[in-house]
């Protein structure tokens, strides 16, 4: 499953939730986030290769590639079919496209977003625990709203710090990325 379908099943999920009331609001709300993050890590992804192709910074080994953007610290990468990118520095995180997922981490916190639940890593003590809310039903989602919602508030902030980052690199090359 590529991010493509991933990002189906999530809108197909959107269009059978509930409409009305506050619960239901919320619910579709958070999956809709959950949808753009997929949509997002994808972009930047592919952002980040061009960036690497157009300045000419790709290493091959076997098969895996390495795309180095040459900025801020940020990498994309390709192994065995999954893709990759991370960030070091200010808002390292790493995130992952898998055949039916999109895992995204840093130090503190990580969610895998696949077609029928999302699990949320926390960072308890000296581990993450792991907690998982399966997308069948408006009050399943809802139980998980809270914790959810805390681990996406700190994730989309180093996607915002990437697509930003990529953004700047790609004005001062020049590139049509």
């Amino acid at each position: 499953m590529s991010a493509a379908r991933l990002l189906g099943k999530l809108e197909d999920l959107i269009d059978s939730l509930p409409k009305e009331g506050l619960k239901a609001a919320k619910v579709v709300s958070l999956v809709s986030r959950l949808a753009d993050l997929v949509t997002r890590v994808d972009e930047s992804i592919s952002k980040a290769e061009c960036l690497a192709a157009v300045k000419g910074k790709q290493a091959k080994s076997g098969n895996a590639v390495l795309h180095d953007t040459g900025c801020a610290g940020i990498f994309a990468g390709i192994e065995d079919g999954v893709k990759r990118i991370w960030k070091v520095g200010s808002h390292a995180f790493t995130a992952r496209l898998l055949e039916d997922a999109v895992e995204i981490e840093d130090e503190e916190v990580g969610i895998a977003i696949k077609p029928d639940e999302v699990v949320i890593k926390v960072l308890a003590g000296e581990a993450k625990k792991e907690e998982a809310t399966r997308l069948t039903d408006v009050d399943t989602i809802y139980s998980g709203y809270y914790n959810i919602s805390y681990v996406l508030r700190k994730l989309e902030a180093h996607l915002r710090a990437v697509e930003s980052d990529l953004a700047k690199c790609a004005r001062e090359t020049g590139a049509q990325c």
